[in-house]
């Protein structure tokens, strides 16, 4: 499988069956027992042994259940926690391109989950004690009936599982395609949840709507052929495997004691052991339905793992504090799948307390240069470093990104995003250097105020400086902004510019900008041409810098 199964499962796994083979023995003995006391009531040792195996059942079948749920719980978690691995494992920009869809990830999470924990946490148990029950009903019948009697039955018992196992190939293709269009419906919905406002903006819920109750009636219509399958084949299998199990062992019972070679307890107690052989039949209704899709989405959760570890990302709470360290990304080459080169043979060094602006035409190259800074693509050849050697981005960086992605939930929530651990003075800290304070302060709820889904509850503008802010928050000595000022007013666009003036020598800052605005605050501004091989530079010397923060700063006033 896919996903590691914790040790302790396979370790209930071995007592829920040892569990089940000591409540076989105990019905063997209740069964003879029984078989004397209805020939002879009067019988009094018989009561004893017949109470104090009851009593020793009782307790063992009460302890099964517990068993295999605590198992289940343990598979649960473990297949929960390969998928947040599969997808927090995903650092780069490419490594998450090739995520399965979200809605794919929540149905494997949820209802893929609860199906291999069935399967795994007790229903293997089960299996193996339901299947291995005859082999200890034959010892027995063996040991106290006559081994030619147990060998009679023990053949007549190797009928069984060619006509099971026929019967699970005829089942295993509608239970696929039952899988399947769980799979689909569930990405179907949350997709649709997901969509709503854009499906809502063309005129297109009714018809949305219909779809999805069609493709829902469709869907329980297959559950229906599903369990229908499923009654057929344990009214078939129990005609054909409990009539032969539970006649033949009538018929040789009658026939030994009619020829005096069994006596009548015993005669009485081979029919009733002849019952427990058909244990395994009680379970086959459950093997085609938690047996089978339980394997089933083991197989979609395995499909959703890596084949190979995925590349580690910085360990929390690893970001480089206090002060600025140069960057650079030195004789990179990088394409895109599929795609002509972006990046050849190019370098970019970076002072530390730099700034440095990225220009050029769309589709040269900025942001890529900027995700490998920041770690998110990892360079086809060349190296990536800071502070003179090589690095990941991770405990570096801080980035702000052209479309902020706000969490629903408060300010300070998404602020701490950034640092768990930030007291709320570190916070209004970081939104005065983000010029976001006052307006913070002057909402009712302050720090607690819910930004909404997506941040709708906040302006472009303040949105974007309050993911300028989580960046601030970080403290981290590179600070990255791609195209921070794309989206935003012209007021706000004036704020950030003046949150970057102020970093100037004590962060290093790399920005890809089209904004004439921010690349005047720039050191030097670096032209990415189209062919991203021979970047040119020009330097913009200190007073033009200071002309423009003092700009920024008489308009701010």
């Amino acid at each position: 499988m896919g996903f590691p199964i914790d040790r302790r499962v396979r370790r209930l796994t071995v007592v829920s069956v040892g569990l089940a083979w000591w409540s076989v023995v105990m019905t063997c003995v209740i069964y003879f027992a029984l078989g004397e006391l209805i020939v002879d009531p009067g019988s009094g040792n018989r009561w004893g042994v017949l109470a104090a195996a009851s009593s020793a059942l009782v307790v063992a079948v009460a302890s099964i259940p517990l068993v295999d749920d605590r198992a289940a719980r343990l598979v649960e978690v473990a297949v929960r926690r390969a998928l947040l691995r599969r997808i927090y494992g995903a650092d780069t920009l490419v490594a998450r391109s090739e995520l399965p869809a979200a809605g794919r990830l929540v149905s494997a999470a949820t209802d893929g989950a609860d199906k291999i924990a069935a399967l795994r946490g007790g229903f293997v148990a089960t299996i193996i004690g339901a299947v291995t029950t005859p082999l200890v009903v034959l010892v027995v019948i063996g040991l106290t009936i006559g081994w030619r009697v147990a060998g009679l039955l023990f053949v007549l018992l190797l009928l069984a599982p060619p006509v099971v196992g026929g019967l699970q190939r005829l089942f295993q293709r509608s239970s696929d395609r039952h899988r399947e269009r769980s799979r689909r419906l569930a990405a179907e919905f949350l997709d649709a949840l997901r969509g709503l406002r854009t499906v809502s903006l063309y005129g297109r819920v009714d018809d949305h709507a219909a779809h999805l109750a069609a493709a829902s009636e469709s869907q329980r219509r297959s559950v229906m052929r599903l369990l229908l399958g499923n009654q057929a084949i344990l009214f078939v299998t129990d005609v054909v495997v409990y009539g032969g199990l539970v006649g033949a062992a009538t018929a040789t019972a009658v026939h030994l004691g009619s020829t005096g070679q069994l006596d009548a307890p015993r005669a009485v107690a081979l029919v009733l052991l002849a019952v427990l052989l058909t244990k395994p039949l009680d379970h086959i209704g459950q093997f085609f339905y938690i047996g089978m899709t339980g394997v089933a989405a083991e197989k979609e959760v395995a499909g959703l793992l890596p084949a190979e570890p995925a590349q580690k990302s910085a360990p929390e709470g690893a970001s480089a504090r206090s002060g600025a360290v140069s960057c650079g990304v030195i004789d990179v080459d990088f394409a895109y799948p599929d795609r002509e080169p972006t990046l050849i043979d190019f370098t970019l060094q970076v002072g530390a307390g730099e700034i440095v602006a990225l220009t050029g035409p769309s589709g040269a190259g900025k942001s890529t240069v900027l995700a490998m800074l920041a770690g998110d693509l990892v360079p086809d050849r060349g190296r990536v470093e800071f502070g003179g050697a090589p690095a990941h981005g991770r405990a570096h960086v801080a980035i702000v990104h052209q479309q902020t992605h706000l969490f629903a939930g408060t300010i300070a929530d998404n602020l701490r995003l950034a640092r768990p651990d930030a007291s709320e003075a570190e916070l209004w800290t970081a939104l005065r250097g983000a010029r976001l304070a006052d307006e913070i302060a002057a909402l009712p709820r302050r720090l607690d105020t819910e930004v909404g889904e997506f941040g709708t509850a906040l302006s472009g503008g303040q949105a974007q400086r309050l993911s300028l802010a989580r960046a601030l928050l970080r403290d981290a000595p590179v600070l990255i902004l791609d195209e921070a000022t794309s989206h935003v007013d012209p007021r706000s666009e004036e704020l950030i510019a003046e949150t970057i003036a102020s970093l100037a020598g004590r962060k290093t800052v790399v920005l890809a900008t089209h904004s004439p605005r921010l690349a005047a605050l720039a050191h030097r501004a670096v032209d990415i041409g189209s062919t991203s091989r021979h970047p040119t530079e020009s330097v913009i010397d200190d007073v033009e810098m200071n002309r423009e923060t003092e700009t920024i700063r008489r308009v701010r006033r």
